[in-house]
């Protein structure tokens, strides 16, 4: 019994220490004038958003972001800024 319960605690110690997230990430966000594509609307990692700027606007900033473990890589979020 006691084998049993130091078994047990030790699984919930170790469940608690291992990251079992699954690395998909959040909505990473859309400048004003924007559309983004996903190359899947679950945003799992490895997804790709790619960002395109209204007529009479041009994107200043990354093109395309990729979903890295949670986080999209490069880091900001691009913008669309007026012609002039």
């Amino acid at each position: 019994l006691v084998a049993l319960a130091l078994a047990l605690a030790l699984a919930l110690a170790l469940t608690d220490t291992v990251d079992i997230s699954n690395g998909s990430c959040s909505f990473p966000g859309a400048p004003a004038h924007s559309t983004v594509q996903f190359t899947d609307d679950a945003l799992p990692n490895g997804a790709v958003a790619s960002y395109s700027c209204e007529r009479g606007f041009e994107l200043l900033g990354p093109a395309r972001r990729v979903c890295d473990n949670g986080q999209w890589v490069p880091e900001g979020i691009p913008f669309c800024g007026k012609y002039l």
